[in-house]
């Protein structure tokens, strides 16, 4: 702990960013649920990101990168732990040649798209509904109306989370499948993406976009804390049965509440907090959708969102259910 001390000083001292003790993650979530978190850093610069990833490295501490959190559930406990916080400064578009563009893994991702689109480039607007940052985004080849950002990545610059080295891995190299990448499977940490888009005009995309929006609010329960869809469509699920929130709703749950968490009467794949929910209650109706889906259909239906325990690990939610059950 004295070591971590002398780190906490020396990146304070560096004017490296803003480090915080027991910072309260339900003022920060997307679904305004968590517990305490220990300890929390804020870096302001790539030098002081590898400065911190190098040194926790060396002091043999564990650590996560978070973005926006908008696909995260954290825990209502208190978590033991260090979590790197990814905000504004690491935020930024930068042209690299035409329809060639180079975006900071801490980047809005629905701001992105409104840049993109008002300069007349094409490619990224299913995205402009869905919150949280580019890195966010990469890591589960996030998008919507069955496209994904992983089709217009070129490449992504990452830091190896032991080394501190920066590597360059080309879109093959990425991994990308449906709501999948490689970044998932290993210790790499999305600092940017290259990304290639397409011209277009400036108004088709826009009217685009505020259509998606529009069909957003009005299909979505944006006025109450959520962190967007729960369940993945996987293709073999959707054929037979069709979209999660379909499956939800024919399976009676639609409106479920448990506590301070329910099943949305507007979208069934939306598990929304309507008045101070706790990551258990969240659980339970996870739980309860999973286990009567299987009774019906003898198969998985699978999170997008991932978890974070006390012990400050990030887990696919439907990973640390199976793991509870067989304990």
């Amino acid at each position: 702990m004295k070591r971590l001390k002398k780190l906490i000083l020396s990146f304070e001292n560096k004017s490296y960013g803003k480090y915080c003790h027991n910072l309260n993650l339900s003022s920060m979530s997307y679904w305004k649920i968590g517990g305490l978190l220990e300890n929390s850093f804020f870096p302001t610069s790539l030098e002081s990101l590898i400065f911190l990833v190098t040194k926790l490295h060396e002091l043999n501490e564990k650590f996560i990168i978070v973005g926006k959190s908008s696909n995260l559930l954290f825990t209502s406990e208190y978590i033991r732990g260090i979590v790197i916080f990814l905000g504004e400064n690491f935020s930024n578009i930068e042209e690299l040649s035409p329809r060639c563009f180079r975006v900071l893994a801490g980047t809005s991702v629905p701001w992105m798209c409104y840049v993109m689109g008002a300069r007349g480039y094409s490619g990224v607007e299913h995205c402009i509904g869905i919150p949280g940052s580019l890195g966010g985004l990469i890591y589960m080849n996030g998008g919507s109306n069955r496209k994904a950002i992983g089709e217009v990545v070129t490449k992504v610059t990452a830091i190896n989370a032991e080394t501190g080295k920066l590597l360059k891995l080309s879109r093959n190299e990425c991994g990308f499948s449906y709501r999948k990448s490689f970044f998932q499977d290993t210790n790499l940490l999305i600092i940017s993406a290259d990304i290639e888009l397409v011209l277009r005009p400036s108004k088709e995309v826009k009217k685009e976009m505020l259509y998606i929006l529009k069909s957003r609010k009005n299909k979505f329960p944006l006025n109450f804390p959520n962190c967007g869809s729960v369940f993945k469509s996987s293709p073999e699920i959707y054929k037979k049965y069709g979209p999660p929130g379909k499956i939800i709703e024919d399976m009676g749950l639609k409106g479920t509440t448990i506590g301070g968490a329910s099943i949305s009467e507007k979208h069934a794949n939306f598990i929304i907090n309507h008045y101070k929910a706790t990551s258990e209650e969240v659980f339970e109706i996870i739980n309860l959708i999973t286990q009567e889906f299987y009774k019906k259909s003898g198969l998985f239906i699978r999170t997008e969102v991932s978890y974070v325990d006390s012990s400050c690990n990030i887990i696919n939610l439907s990973e640390y259910m199976s793991e509870i059950e067989q304990h």
